[in-house]
């Protein structure tokens, strides 16, 4: 079904490594998604009040400039999390428990406030997080890059890093939110898939798994890694000690999962406590596994909107599937597949949905088909620039737009907007 991997993959050690080309996209779609960042912030309104939209850790002023606005939403729970801990106890309101930090995951506002300490105080929190999201989602580029260089060439290794980049959500990757660091851990720990380093694979996941709640997407990739390694055995050895390790390795990450959520059960002495908090949130309150997609967007826009939400899933599968994703590798095409199920499982649709699809990394750039060789060879190449100069021009529009009509605040939250 995935097919079977280019090129034995090279090590970063190789001089041949290209890291420029990543760099210079990353930095460059950085910069001009900060001038888009600073144009919201010029007209966000003040933020001084909870409401029953939008909860308020910390007040700031009408135009709070660019470094305020990266810890917009989410970022005050890092925020909060980064200068006073997590609270020892559940916030409840009858049986019912509140909204509060126990929610989020501890890795990031723990290294975060490991950076506001080394520097005794002269980097505070507004500056320390969008610095450390901004450089993991480098080194997460760069990383990706590498992977689809070995095995794509250098178009399409480029092409998906800018198409990543432009994505309508991309920004978040250089704010107080999580995804730029989950993405650093999942293209390295896939990575190590790829060299066949599974103890360090293992290690890696550790702090995948305190990052986000989507270690059990990188269980169900191991495990269809394991399936397809399996299943082209005769092309390339697949021996039963390293049947074994990668099997071990499926088993020790699905048992990450739990870790955190244990971990705020044992402290708050809550049962289910994580699950209690996650459910204080509107949008998390009847998320369930297996939650039927059609049926909630059924119930809240009608038939029709289900139908036409449920049809546009279908373009997603035709890339998942393509011959021609091939030359991901098939750590990458087993994430690719792996993130979709897990996303569909476990999640409702919603608007947050733009930005979790961010992780799904290879198929953002849909179209990583061979160049043929011959009379048509030229052609096949203006055409594959145009769909991408398209393609980007599309995401420039759709970030301009999620900057400063979502994720900054022009207007009091809960005015019919969507939420990032």
């Amino acid at each position: 079904m995935f097919g079977r991997e280019v090129h034995w993959p090279a090590r970063f050690g190789d001089p041949t490594a290209s890291w420029v080309t990543p760099v210079a996209i990353y930095v460059a779609t950085r910069i001009m998604a900060a001038v888009f960042l600073i144009q919201g912030a010029s007209r966000q309104i003040a933020m001084t009040e909870t409401t029953a939209a939008y909860t308020v850790k910390f007040p700031t002023p009408a135009n709070p400039g660019y470094w305020t606005v990266t810890h917009n939403w989410d970022g005050q729970w890092y925020k909060s999390i980064a200068l006073n801990g997590y609270p020892l106890h559940l916030p409840m309101v009858g049986d019912t428990v509140q909204q509060n930090e126990w929610a989020f995951y501890p890795l990031f506002p723990g290294l975060v406030r490991a950076i506001m300490e080394l520097s005794a105080g002269r980097i505070g929190f507004n500056v320390a997080a969008p610095l450390l999201a901004t450089l993991c989602g480098g080194v997460a580029m760069i990383v990706l890059h590498r992977m689809l260089l070995e095995t794509a060439g250098r178009f399409v290794a480029a092409a998906t890093v800018l198409c990543v980049c432009l994505y309508a959500a991309a920004p978040i990757m250089q704010v107080a939110y999580t995804e730029s660091m989950a993405m650093m851990f999942i293209t390295l720990v896939l990575y190590q898939l790829r060299v066949r380093n599974y103890a360090f694979a293992a290690a890696l996941s550790v702090p995948l798994s305190l990052t986000r709640g989507i270690a059990p997407a990188m269980a169900i990739a191991m495990g269809l890694y394991w399936l397809l390694r399996w299943w082209h055995r005769k092309d390339r050895a697949f021996e039963r000690v390293e049947q074994v390790k990668l099997a071990a390795l499926t088993l020790f990450v699905g048992a990450l999962s739990g870790v955190w959520p244990l971990i705020v059960d044992m402290v708050t002495g809550h049962q289910n406590a994580f699950l209690e908090t996650q459910r204080a949130w509107k949008v998390n309150a009847d998320r369930a596994l297996f939650n039927n997609w059609w049926q909630r967007i059924e119930v809240y826009y009608g038939p029709i909107a289900a139908t036409l939400i449920m049809a546009a899933v279908l373009p997603l599968l035709i890339v998942l599937f393509r011959k021609a994703t091939r030359v991901w590798g098939l750590e990458l095409r087993a994430w690719a597949l792996a993130y979709a199920i897990y996303l569909f499982l476990v999640t409702s649709p919603g608007s947050s949905t733009v930005r979790f699809v961010l992780l799904i990394l290879a198929p953002l750039w849909p179209f990583p088909d061979p160049v043929p060789h011959g009379p048509e060879e030229m052609a096949h190449r203006r055409r594959r620039i145009v769909i991408l100069v398209i393609l980007s021009g599309i995401g420039i529009v759709a970030q301009y737009l999620f900057i400063t009509e979502v994720f900054t605040l022009p207007v009091p939250p809960g005015s019919g907007r969507p939420y990032p």
